[in-house]
């Protein structure tokens, strides 16, 4: 089974997601954006409007980038 990387935070953080995975010896698969919310619209059945935000369009973008290069 491969194992990957995921870093969940914002990209201004102080958290460097290609250092902690280069640390770790993982390929880092992208950064997961915190999103205030988000348990919240789980509960109240909104999940899917989340889809509608920029930073979760971003990494979507970057996971669906990675199942076409082959590398998932």
């Amino acid at each position: 089974m491969d194992t990957a990387l995921v870093v969940r935070g914002n990209a201004g953080a102080a958290l460097d997601g290609p250092l902690i995975a280069e640390s770790l010896g993982l390929p880092l698969h992208g950064l997961l954006p915190e999103l205030r919310g988000t348990a919240a619209a789980a509960e109240l059945g909104r999940l899917l409007e989340f889809g509608k935000r920029k930073a979760v369009r971003r990494f979507a973008e970057s996971v669906l980038q990675l199942l076409d290069d082959g590398a998932v």
